[in-house]
């Protein structure tokens, strides 16, 4: 597997926040109540390949909001299903009556609780924050409409238990009306030209992937996981082989903090099998899914051993969410020691070869520009023209990428490593992370940012950043803090819930969220304020002179001695998707090849992009 660059990261992340600022041109509008569902099954006991395919439209549903009292389970559940098709149409008779607690309750037992835990959580701290408004209610929310017509399915049994649930005809139909839906007022206010719109999507026409649910045989009755349908979707976006039964034995703790430490300190060592041996009974797709990679994996970790790689983490305390036997655990402190081998991240430049000629690619992606071999790359657009054919180059060459500000992600050349090892020290501690140490430049590459205070040996986060919250495996791209982790007591023990850590990203993030603060604090700051937050605006800006600053953006910002500081309290909508407008907008371009001015020094940064060969034709 190929790890992303740090202007790969970045590009993915604008390309992303660009989708969001189009989500309301597709948000649904009218609902059609669904026709009697008729079942086709095909009994398959054997794996089939790549036959499969998954889907996260019935799952994200979820996300979707939409509750009812319709109480269908009351009618004769007794507890799972008698096959796996009767198991997905009971939880598609909740979707058709937008009872989200009722598709909840269908689910493997192991996931019903940590569902219902976050809904809660999420809930109560969305009315809190005047997200949703105090009259929400589970019982019965208004404005979302959700119904299935015509639909038909095809079962498909595999190894171990499982059956997929495919959609092979049919509608499903998707309305959602903002002013009638229980938002707080806060949003209520951004929201005087909402207007109501509809969706509906033809389910015979999805192929890639298509609509199907993964379920689940527990003692002869069927269930639908909806982590066994998300691996399934990774594990289709990734082209990996079906994997065989999962058999693994699960090892608990005697307290959520030791769960949650056993837990960190196997993902620290690099030790996969072991992080995964720590996940609840039950919730196994993870593992089912780790089958595929985890070889592969392992074979890296190893040779990342023997180059230098070492890790460990101490010094764990937690924020407490929760009561009873879900909790979820929020690191608070935190101290990671290790070492990288020497040249660590020289080697994302290590392929980049001076005597070759460079290609500079437009933000958005649509222009090209050459910089030719032996010449800088230039720091800024403005010493370069776009042409929208792609340059005519002979064999290899470098390649880089523009930023949304203007600014050209520096070309580095590799440079002779000596030397052993190079130890780091990242520690969290009263809403700062210091990192130090001679590997600290290696791996996370701060002396750039504008964001990082220097300190003695090292630099400083403090707050949020943008890329907060990474996983310990990735130790890149400005790990400051380390994600919540979800807990759950089972016969005496207990373990992490991989579905619950997923879910407590956007469940602490709103806990942590202040009574009274602006909405792009929130997580629905991108939604509504044309793709961007806080965390990611400051790091794209803050530092810059006011004259490199665009004019749109700075009625959002703050400035000191001619130099942006920050972003205001509380912006306006306005104001940010005016500065978001300009950040997305496409490059300027143009015709000719790149001369960068003869001032302009090679940068030592660590961000680039590998050698590649030519495209066959022109993009």
């Amino acid at each position: 597997m190929r790890s992303l660059s740090d202007q790969e990261f970045v590009e993915t992340e604008t390309l992303l926040r660009q989708r969001l600022t189009q989500l309301a041109d597709h948000a649904p509008t009218s609902v059609r109540m669904p026709d009697e569902i008729s079942v086709v099954a095909t009994h398959r006991r054997r794996r089939n390949g790549r036959q499969l395919g998954a889907i996260a439209a019935v799952t994200a549903l979820l996300g979707a909001g939409g509750f009812t009292t319709y109480s269908f389970l009351a009618a004769g559940n007794n507890g799972g299903a008698a096959t796996p098709e009767e198991a997905v149409t009971t939880f598609v008779s909740a979707i058709d009556h937008a009872d989200v607690l009722g598709m909840i309750d269908v689910t493997l037992p192991e996931e019903v609780g940590v569902l219902r835990d976050a809904v809660d959580s999420t809930t109560s701290d969305a009315k809190r924050l005047d997200l949703l408004g105090k009259d929400f209610d589970a019982a019965g929310v208004k404005g979302v409409g959700m119904s299935f017509n015509d639909l038909k399915l095809s079962t498909n049994y595999l190894d171990g238990g499982l059956a997929t649930v495919t959609a092979t005809s049919g509608t499903f139909n998707l309305s959602f009306d903002p002013k009638t839906f229980p938002f707080g007022s806060k949003v209520q206010a951004l929201l005087t030209d909402g207007q109501a719109s509809t969706h509906a999507k033809d389910l015979s026409t999805a192929t890639n992937p298509p609509a199907l649910l993964m379920t689940v045989e527990r003692n002869g009755r069927w269930y639908v996981s909806l982590e066994y349908t998300v691996a399934e979707y990774v594990r289709r976006s990734a082209g990996l082989d079906l994997p065989d039964a999962v058999t693994r034995s699960p090892i608990g703790s005697d307290s959520p903090e030791a769960a949650a430490n056993a837990f960190y300190d196997r993902l620290a060592a690099l030790d996969l099998r072991g992080a995964l041996d720590r996940f609840a009974p039950g919730e196994d797709a993870m593992a089912w899914l780790a089958q595929s990679w985890i070889a592969d994996a392992d074979a890296a970790i190893t040779r990342g051993r023997a180059a230098g790689w070492k890790v460990g983490v101490s010094g764990l305390t937690y924020e407490t969410i929760g009561s009873g036997s879900h909790l979820t655990l929020n690191p608070i402190t935190f101290k990671l020691q290790g070492t990288v081998p020497a040249g660590f991240n020289q080697a994302s430049g290590a392929n980049a070869d001076p005597t070759l000629p460079t290609v500079v690619t437009s933000s958005n992606g649509s222009g090209y520009a050459l910089v030719p071999a032996g010449s800088p790359v230039p720091a800024t657009t403005a010493e370069i023209v776009f042409t929208t054919d792609f340059p005519q180059v002979s064999g290899n060459y470098n390649m880089t990428s523009a930023m949304p500000d203007g600014t050209i992600v520096p070309i580095v050349f590799p440079t002779p490593t000596t030397g052993g090892p190079r130890p780091f020290t990242v520690e969290r501690a009263d809403g700062c992370t210091t990192y130090l140490g001679d590997g600290v430049k290696n791996v996370f590459g701060l002396d750039g940012s504008p964001l990082a205070k220097p300190v003695a040996g090292g630099f400083q986060l403090c707050g949020a950043t943008p890329f907060g919250g990474l996983s310990i495996l990735l130790l890149a791209g400005g790990l400051a803090e380390l994600p919540s982790v979800s807990v759950v007591e089972s016969s005496g023990k207990w373990y992490v819930s991989p579905l619950g850590t997923a879910l407590a990203s956007v469940s602490t993030s709103l806990h942590d969220a202040a009574t009274g603060s602006s909405l792009f604090d929130s997580p629905l700051a991108p939604f509504i304020y044309g793709g961007l937050s806080r965390s990611y605006l400051e790091s794209m800006v803050v530092g810059k002179g006011v004259d490199s600053t665009d004019p749109a953006c700075l009625p959002a910002l703050t400035v000191a001695n001619g130099k942006v500081t920050g972003v205001v309290a509380d912006p306006s909508p306005q104001a940010i998707r005016a500065c978001s407008a300009v950040m997305y907008s496409s490059s300027s371009s143009g015709v000719g090849v790149a001369t960068p001015a003869p001032s302009v020094q090679e940068s030592t940064a660590t961000s680039i992009s590998p050698v590649q060969a030519p495209p066959a034709s022109t993009p």
